[in-house]
């Protein structure tokens, strides 16, 4: 099943906020999730004919929650937020350094480029 964090896909075409329905479903069912970032799907809304845009999906490593048959709306938004950071972070990398440099580090088995190493660099 696949459920955006933030509600639904965003119309600005950057990345929203996580909402409290993710963390639920997570700690009610004790499910591992997989955090995902969908780079480049802005795009096929303006696709133009034999041109078609790059999509890049990422799939992050399953996160796993104790289950909780209660779980407060803090712990709810405590664990979206894990979540969340997960993909935000899969999508800066994607955003900063390209989709060919992540995907030729995952394709080598490494981790995918951390987003602000090149802007932390000393010159």
């Amino acid at each position: 099943m696949l459920i955006y964090a933030e509600g639904g896909r965003s119309r600005s075409g950057g990345l929203g906020e996580p909402r409290p329905g993710i963390g639920r479903l997570a700690l009610e069912s004790g499910v591992p999730v997989v955090p995902m970032a969908i780079h480049g799907s802005a795009g096929v809304r303006s696709w133009k004919r034999l041109r078609f845009p790059k999509v890049t999906v990422q799939f992050g490593e399953p996160l796993s929650f104790p289950a909780e048959a209660k779980p407060t709306r803090e712990r709810q938004q405590e664990v979206a937020n894990e979540i969340f950071d997960e993909v935000r972070t899969m999508y800066v990398a994607l955003e900063e350094n390209g989709r060919r440099s992540v995907i030729k580090s995952l394709r080598k088995g490494l981790p995918a480029p951390d987003p602000g190493k090149a802007s932390r660099a000393e010159p």
